[in-house]
Formats: structure tokens, sequence, C-alpha cells
């Protein structure tokens, strides 16, 4: 992935792991969050993190993020490693600023904080919990 993203724009910057403060720093001046995982990756908080401050998406096909993406409309979805290129530069400056107005409108299904997704999740702990008592 990192070698279609240097394809797209040599003067990318890949950063790989950094600190929650650096992440949002990083999602704050960026046009785009290139979820590019080899692994399902259930439910990825980073990329509805992304969505809900209006920063959209590319992600696969193969990866549980691809639920959180309206394709072409809050982010790009792409099926093989080698659609990558053409994803990033379909991500023009203009592009961009419609697929993240789009995602921002939707936030509200994103989960907006942690406290929020603490209580969805804690309600459907209590749902299924109930089925069994």
């Amino acid at each position: 992935e990192e070698y279609a993203v240097r394809a797209a724009n040599p003067d990318a910057e890949i950063m790989g792991w950094v600190s929650p403060k650096d992440v949002a720093s990083w999602m704050k001046k960026s046009r785009a969050l290139v979820f590019a995982s080899l692994w399902y990756e259930g439910q990825p908080l980073v990329s509805m993190g992304a969505l809900s401050i209006g920063l959209p998406v590319i992600v696969a096909d193969w990866n549980a993020g691809v639920e959180q993406v309206d394709d072409k409309e809050s982010g790009f979805i792409y099926s093989q490693r080698e659609d990558l290129t053409s994803m990033l530069s379909l991500m023009t400056p203009l592009t961009a600023k419609r697929l993240s107005q789009n995602a921002f409108k939707q936030r509200e299904s994103y989960g907006l904080s942690v406290e929020g997704h603490v209580k969805q999740l804690m309600e459907i702990y209590a749902k299924v919990q109930s089925r069994y008592l």
C-alpha cells in the first residue's frame, strides 16, 4: 500500500504508529484517511473518527471499515490493492470537499465520542443479556 501512495503522491508523509493526539492533528490537516489495512479490522474506530470530523475515508472492501463509508459519498471503496492508486488520484480538492461535507452530515451515525460509543455498546449488551436471563 505504501508503494501505491508514493506512486500517486511522492511527497506523501507516511507516519506509521503515532499517538492519539498526533492522529487528531494529522486528520485535521489531511484531505482523506487511507485505511489500507490488510486485515478485516472489526469495526475500526479510526475511520469512524475520521468520518465524524468530515474527513473522507478510502477503504478496501475486505475491511470492516467499508461498512462506515458510503462509496463516492463519504469516501471511496476499492476492491483490489492495485486500485488504491486510482482512488488517491480521484481525491481532488473539489471531490474531497464534497465527500467531507457528506461525511460530516452523517457524523452522528459514526459515534461522536468514546462515551457515546460505550453507551451504545452497553445498550447492545443489555439487550443480549435480557434474552438469556
